[in-house]
């Protein structure tokens, strides 16, 4: 009886390990309203593979499921960077920070991304050339956004804090 009890939990296991999908949490600064969440969920479900998007527009990200057969990560980014925002990665919890900065004219490119990316605690780094804008996850018990801000002009990227956004599409 054990044995069947044990089988039995083992291709239930096996079976939801196969058809449980992958998830990813990005934050998304420059997503300021549901107009704003509409073109991405829009845009997603266009991408081979996507099973669900959760946007939380006031908190700034969402949440999407989907098979990680058939997209990945850097796939959602990208359909997401098309529109022109900026999505980061997102982790919840007290120990991380988001910033977002606006970009002079050329420098929302690659090489930023790598200059950043070196900054110590920084976790993640994107661009929107659309938007001249840099997005960045860091480590907010070791640094914080106006450090960060100093250490990025350090490396000759004059980047600035956006003024508060009113959304013009409401």
């Amino acid at each position: 009886m054990k044995k069947l009890l044990f089988c039995t939990l083992g291709v239930l296991l096996c079976l939801s390990s196969a058809f449980a999908g992958d998830t990813l949490n990005l934050r998304i600064d420059d997503m300021h309203c549901g107009k704003c969440a509409q073109r991405i969920k829009g845009r997603l479900a266009q991408v081979e593979g996507i099973d669900s998007v959760a946007t939380h527009t006031l908190r700034h990200y969402i949440t999407v499921s989907y098979d990680g057969n058939k997209t990945n990560g850097q796939a959602i980014r990208a359909a997401i960077g098309e529109l022109g925002f900026t999505p980061v990665s997102y982790f919840k919890g007290e120990d991380y920070g988001y910033a977002y900065f606006l970009l002079p004219e050329g420098a929302a490119n690659e090489e930023t991304v790598k200059k950043v990316s070196a900054l110590q605690n920084v976790c993640d780094v994107n661009v929107s050339p659309k938007r001249k804008a840099l997005a960045l996850t860091y480590r907010s018990k070791e640094t914080d956004e106006s450090a960060l801000l100093k250490a990025i002009n350090a490396l000759g990227i004059e980047a600035t804090l956006p003024e508060p956004h009113v959304c013009k599409d409401k």
